[in-house]
């Protein structure tokens, strides 16, 4: 699924709207109103009125969800909690999620506000038919297993409904960006990572550009592909007046063209953001370094937009998108299969391996069963090589290089028949 580059710069979109639920969700919020983007407007949204009266002093417009079934206390860690706190305030969504043409959801998978919420706030955007892109956080694998499960149900949710959705994880964010720090480092690193990764897509999809994708088909393709990880984004950070080039080299040092040649990719999309001094030239060199690394020959598109805040900064950010897997699987010829078992697979590749096709043979063929069966109980004999008869000499000892040991005249080396002149070989049994 390819996307057409622009050739004017006019954006898709005009307005779009960042809502932060739950704690992590609003803790982002937070750092997004600090950017002070024009068409971008932030909102927090959560249940506990405590945790939004912490945040007040951030200039950030506040709603509180579920005032009845909550009383203004959080969710507990209770997915269906907030689910139910968002039906209550059902109203406050619809009018969050209108009057704007693109809404970004953010928050922290694993249990609470967000992992209620934002699926019914999807449900909402799409009959109001606004685009949505959610980003979220994942959390560690050593966490509750229920907080894990929770995680996994609710993106599995989102992808069923066809929204694209962004997860970064925070093992993956310990172990390249926060390795030896603290867990609440670690959140820190996380939330300024998909903090990043929304002010990208924002800017490409919202700002005037030097060089513009069609947004909405940018969207379609975020839609068909459903959803990215780590191990299929790249982002690369940078100041100084090689900023472009220590940012490109961040890009190539991702999991993406580390894992390169593990996975199948189809496309590419390369967001750049720079100073005044960004020129398309140099969007174009940085598509094609990124091009030249991949080692397939897969289509490379980008886009570009100039922020004056930026003055030497340059950030880019790598959205690679996987082969899509076989619908059906294909059974062995020689079989007549009557049922195939479908093989559910991931659309992420870094994260998981695609189990092997499982196929229930038909009893019509009985004759290949009982043959199978026949070929697995049959026993395969084995017969021992016959050994030779050979007289051990009359002088050696049981050992080698020893006198023989001799007790009244007899070798006591020596086998009984052979000292007694035993013919053992004419004996029979």
């Amino acid at each position: 699924m390819a996307v057409k580059p622009l050739k004017n710069t006019v954006p898709s979109f005009q307005k779009a709207r960042f809502i932060g639920l739950g704690g992590a969700g609003c803790a982002v919020a937070a750092l997004m109103a600090n950017q002070n983007s024009d068409s971008l407007e932030v909102l927090m949204c959560d249940t506990d009125h405590k945790l939004l009266g912490s945040l007040s002093d951030k200039g950030v417009s506040q709603k509180l969800f579920g005032p009845s079934t909550l009383k203004g206390l959080s969710c507990g860690g209770d997915a269906t909690m907030g689910r139910k706190a968002t039906r209550e305030s059902a109203s406050l969504c619809k009018e969050l999620l209108s009057g704007t043409d693109l809404v970004f959801l953010v928050g922290g998978l694993g249990g609470g506000f967000a992992t209620g919420a934002m699926q019914e706030f999807v449900q909402i955007a799409k009959e109001a038919q606004v685009p949505v892109i959610c980003l979220v956080i994942r959390p560690f694998d050593f966490e509750s297993p229920l907080r894990n499960a929770a995680a996994r149900d609710a993106v599995s949710d989102l992808k069923k409904s066809g929204v694209p959705v962004f997860i970064v994880s925070n093992d993956v964010v310990a172990r390249h960006q926060a390795e030896g720090r603290g867990a609440y480092e670690v959140f820190e690193c996380a939330n300024a990572r998909l903090l990043e990764i929304a002010l990208s897509l924002n800017q490409i999809l919202t700002q005037q550009a030097i060089q513009t994708l069609d947004g909405r088909k940018l969207i379609e393709t975020l839609q068909y592909y459903g959803v990215l990880d780590d191990g299929c984004m790249a982002l690369g950070d940078a100041e100084g007046e090689i900023s472009a080039e220590i940012a490109l080299n961040e890009v190539l040092e991702s999991s993406i063209f580390i894992n390169e040649a593990r996975h199948v990719w189809e496309g590419c999309i390369v967001f750049t953001t720079g100073g005044s001094k960004l020129t398309v030239a140099d969007t174009r060199s940085i598509e094609a370094r990124v091009k030249k690394e991949f080692a397939q020959n897969i289509d490379v598109l980008g886009g570009a937009t100039m922020d004056p805040a930026f003055e030497e900064r340059t950030r880019i950010l790598v959205l690679a998108f996987p082969a899509q897997p076989e619908t059906e699987a294909t059974p062995d010829a020689s079989l007549e299969a009557d049922v195939v078992t479908p093989v559910e697979t991931s659309l992420l590749p870094a994260m998981t391996r695609v189990p092997e096709p499982m196929v229930q043979v038909s009893h019509k063929n009985e004759r290949g069963r009982k043959a199978s069966e026949q070929q697995r109980t049959t026993k395969v004999e084995v017969r021992q090589e016959a050994l030779k008869f050979e007289s051990p000499s009359s002088s050696a000892g049981r050992f080698e290089k020893v006198e023989a040991t001799l007790y009244k005249g007899e070798n006591l080396d020596q086998p009984t028949w052979m000292r007694k002149g035993f013919d053992i070989r004419q004996c029979s049994v």
